[in-house]
């Protein structure tokens, strides 16, 4: 791509964001909110602790604009209307991204940011949909259960149960975190198979076919990875984990590579490669699996 196409995109995609920005502040459900400023949260171990604080405080004092919140677009519901539309052709294309697509809509609790072109659709929801069809294509469909280790607000948890109501969706995350993700499932669901847990040990005695992570397991602190990873091995069948290459001063990539290869030492096949669905060179995923797996993108071993 040329210089001169290069700006002439810059200059599309700015005043696309700035339609849809239009667009959602002229909706009923989030006019007039003035919402909160980002706050300076201290880095370190207790960085999603005095996160997850915050939101739970925003959940409880009323959710009819909980997702205008600046903390809550921040870490749980970006308003990135590209890379929404983005994630929309590619799911579009997929042999069964029609049917997920048509099926996992965006409930109206709290006021979600929506696509304009596609105003039954937020652009995390369209995020919750590529995952779970990366989950398909690298794990396989015929799962039964699955822990999601970070369940932000309950929207992953929500398609799942949509698309499965049988399915075991257990979910994984700091107590503060659980009460949003118990309101906003109770409120937009009428079914749904959920378990929550809140204590490593007590993962012990569950074992899943599916243990999944969106940024959760690559933003947790160090001294608390060993365990998961103990867990990760010894009960769950096969891992797909979304990461960045950096946070809070953490090598991700150095330490998922170390990761990939305790994994294999346990027979174990494993992959490491970029997250396409994002297209971006900073995401990647590890997917591995304790039996080596055909599935349409990749084999789970590293001569595929």
């Amino acid at each position: 791509m040329n210089t001169s196409s290069r700006i002439i995109k810059k200059i599309l995609t700015y005043k696309k964001e700035k339609n849809e920005i239009k667009f959602n502040s002229a909706r009923l459900d989030r006019r007039n909110f003035q919402g909160s400023v980002n706050k300076a949260f201290p880095a370190g171990d207790t960085y999603w602790l005095d996160v997850a604080k915050h939101i739970r405080s925003v959940a409880e004092h009323g959710h009819e604009n909980f997702f205008r919140d600046a903390e809550v677009i921040l870490h749980l519901a970006s308003e990135d209307a590209f890379l929404g539309y983005e994630l929309l052709k590619k799911i579009r294309l997929h042999p069964i991204g029609e049917h997920i697509l048509n099926k996992c809509g965006t409930p109206a609790w709290g006021a979600p940011f929506i696509l304009q072109d596609y105003p039954f659709v937020s652009p995390t929801t369209a995020s919750h949909i590529a995952n779970i069809l990366s989950i398909y294509d690298t794990c396989g469909q015929e799962i039964s259960s699955i822990l999601d280790f970070g369940g932000g607000y309950g929207g992953f948890a929500r398609c799942l149960a949509t698309l499965d109501p049988k399915l075991e969706v257990n979910i994984f995350d700091l107590v503060e975190m659980q009460y949003v993700q118990k309101k906003y499932l109770n409120d937009t669901t009428s079914s749904g198979n959920y378990n929550f847990f809140s204590n490593i040990e007590d993962l012990d005695c569950i074992n899943v076919d599916v243990f999944n992570a969106s940024f959760s397991f690559s933003e947790t602190p160090l001294i608390h990875r060993e365990r998961i990873e103990k867990y990760i091995i010894q009960n769950t069948n096969s891992a797909h984990i979304i990461f960045q290459p950096q946070f809070n001063g953490i090598d991700n990539l150095e330490y998922m590579d170390s990761f990939r290869k305790r994994l294999e030492s346990c027979g174990w096949f494993v992959n490491i490669k970029k997250y396409d669905w994002y297209g971006r060179d900073a995401v990647f995923l590890l997917i591995g699996s304790t039996k080596r797996v055909s599935s349409n993108e990749v084999l789970l071993d590293d001569s595929a």
